[in-house]
């Protein structure tokens, strides 16, 4: 018996998989699930709206009908692997190469459709910015900074590093040799393409499935260790961290309630405490460690630490070499690295410029609109307006006034004073 497989039936194949599992996965995961599984959904009904745009682009006559449903295949498939990415960010945290992938998956269908006319161009076009793709995503997956299963990890990196070559292979014979004059020509690379294919995507969704599992278990595992009505750790979780906090509140000469207490507070002094022979990445590291955070929890939160105070490209950064804005940024994540339910600040502009000043505000505010609550204290009554909702004024330790900032401003402002907000630039 001769068995004779063409390109162009191990592509009709891979796509009815694809659609197949893009219907299947949405009935696997449900519908209340977290957004990298909406992702990986997207991921897959993008794919599989790409390949069979991609066929039917050959069987209907005409350079418009061709023109239109291959640009719209490559744009599907660049979306795809932007929405791949997005999933393995939320599962393994920030990954490097986002802003790099999103240039990518816009050029590649615009560089195609622009260069449509030319063969040659496009197929190497959209093929090596593929691979361009490919490779960031393979990085995504080579570390975590979350706790994670190494296994399914290792598993999408060998299948995006096997789809990166044969594409690569398949873009260099299109780009730069004559033997690949058509999308369905039966060259042995892309016999190979359409095998790789296949095999990629049963063991590529296998390692999804797997990855979205551990999210899971991740999640049931903090809600047995949370109370429902405080989200505060409950007993259970206590028993588990009993012998770290014994320890801990020993090194500190504390009691466990002290300890419980302090652990749920952020201070910001009025001037800055930061260990002037640490970068930035180490001051939060060192500091969370004061805390008895494992090592896992501060690789994940360090990077978010440095995104919010605007100084990642700072991390490897001695506070000696960044300005009093960095430096007291860089207090305040410090003070945010053990996720305190309650900040103390000391009058944390004191001595910036106003764009640092307002920099800080920006940050603050963000942080009250995310549930944290703050106390702190000001001589800047601009500050304490626009960040409080409660005044105290004091004088000499004795309470003068206490109210909504409006309220305070209404009683004791003299009505002849007016105030004046610039809406435009001055000329």
């Amino acid at each position: 018996m001769d068995l004779h497989i063409d390109f162009l039936t191990l592509l009709v194949g891979l796509a009815c998989n694809l659609v197949a599992l893009s219907v299947a996965l949405p009935l696997i995961m449900g519908r209340q699930v977290s957004h990298a599984a909406r992702c990986t959904q997207g991921y897959m009904v993008l794919q599989a709206l790409a390949w069979p745009a991609m066929i039917a682009s050959n069987w209907f006559g005409g350079e418009l009908a061709d023109r239109l449903l291959s640009t719209v295949a490559i744009a599907c498939g660049s979306a795809a692997q932007w929405l791949l990415f997005l999933a393995l960010a939320d599962w393994l945290g920030p990954r490097p190469g986002r802003r790099t992938l999103l240039v990518l998956a816009i050029a590649t269908p615009a560089g195609y459709l622009a260069g449509f006319d030319h063969y040659a161009f496009r197929v190497g076009w959209a093929n090596f910015l593929l691979v361009g793709m490919l490779l960031i995503l393979a990085r995504a997956t080579f570390t975590a900074r979350r706790e994670t299963a190494r296994g399914w990890r290792m598993l999408l990196l060998v299948c995006l590093l096997t789809m990166a070559g044969v594409t690569l292979a398949r873009g260099w014979v299109g780009a730069f040799t004559p033997d690949y004059p058509h999308f369905l020509t039966p060259h042995p690379i892309n016999l190979a393409f359409a095998l790789a294919s296949n095999l990629t995507l049963v063991l590529g969704i296998v390692a999804l499935l797997v990855a979205w599992r551990d999210e899971a278990e991740g999640q049931l595992r903090s809600l047995a260790l949370t109370d429902p009505l405080t989200g505060l750790p409950n007993r259970r979780s206590f028993a588990q961290r009993a012998a770290a906090m014994l320890a801990l509140a020993q090194r500190q000469n504390l009691s466990l309630t002290a300890l419980a207490i302090k652990q749920q507070l952020g201070v910001v002094t009025q001037f800055d405490t930061l260990d002037p022979d640490f970068t930035c990445t180490e001051n939060l590291r060192v500091y969370g460690r004061y805390f008895g955070l494992p090592r896992a929890t501060l690789d994940e939160r360090i990077p978010q630490l440095l995104e919010f105070a605007a100084l990642t490209h700072k991390a490897a950064a001695k506070p000696g070499e960044l300005s009093g804005g960095m430096k007291r940024r860089l207090s305040l994540a410090r003070a945010l690295v053990n996720a305190p339910r309650l900040l103390l600040l000391d009058e944390p502009t004191t001595g910036l410029d106003p764009q640092a000043r307002h920099l800080m505000w920006e940050r603050l505010q963000r942080l009250v609109q995310s549930g944290t609550s703050i106390l702190l204290t000001t001589h800047f009554m601009d500050e304490a307006e626009r960040l409080c909702s409660r005044l105290l004024v004091l004088d000499h330790g004795r309470k003068i006034a206490e109210g909504a900032p409006r309220a305070l401003i209404a009683e004791h402002l003299d009505p002849r004073w007016w105030r004046c907000t610039a809406t435009a630039p001055w000329h």
